[in-house]
């Protein structure tokens, strides 16, 4: 069963009904204490970084993620927003992220050529760069983004990379913590094939 994170900062239900879709079991958790009884646990979000970690701090979401995270047996995966407060930090804010994952989000503004809009809204490909444990046989497709910011190429627990004026890290593993700064719940038949791989982890 996977329980997908809803303190308001994400379009939970999509979520919820794409993996209705690929026929996993799913439902939403209002409740921070309730997070355990999951073997996985979706992070969605859409929005302002430091609004979202305010959610998450006040619901008490924060220190249950992190505790949760520590179980190996359990499996983490952040969406779009939800992917870049796994890390320590992010040019949209002042806050701290969870700090799950080391690195820190930049913004596009001043670092893509003036040709670019900002934000990086459409079809972007996703290209393979290590094992991915989310789509096995992956080494190039296509994903639906919405963002701002993005996260350095060369961090460390890139798997999968997308170029948009820069290169940034659109994928990332680290031991039972997952993310993607695409949404796969918008994405079709590759975002289909990584909730499904999600769901069997």
């Amino acid at each position: 069963m996977i329980g997908i994170v809803d303190v308001g900062v994400g379009n939970v239900a999509s979520v919820r009904n794409m993996l209705y879709r690929v026929r996993a079991k799913a439902e939403l958790v209002s409740e921070p204490n309730r997070i355990h009884q999951y073997s996985k646990l979706i992070l969605p979000g859409v929005g302002h970084f430091d609004a979202g970690m305010e959610r998450l701090e006040t619901s008490g979401f924060k220190a249950e993620i992190i505790e949760y995270s520590k179980n190996q047996d359990k499996h983490l995966l952040g969406i779009c927003l939800g992917m870049q407060i796994l890390f320590e930090s992010s040019e949209e804010g002042s806050k701290n992220g969870l700090a799950l994952i080391p690195g820190s989000l930049k913004s596009f503004e001043g670092r893509v050529p003036e040709d670019y809009p900002v934000p990086n809204i459409g079809w972007r490909k996703v290209r393979a760069i290590k094992p991915n444990p989310l789509l096995p046989e992956f080494t190039e497709g296509r994903f639906y983004f919405v963002h701002t910011y993005f996260l350095d190429a060369d961090n460390s627990a890139a798997i999968g990379q997308t170029e948009y004026g820069v290169k940034f890290t659109s994928m990332v593993a680290h031991n039972n913590i997952f993310g993607v700064q695409f949404h796969p719940e918008k994405s079709h038949r590759y975002g289909k094939e990584l909730l499904t791989n999600f769901s069997r982890l």
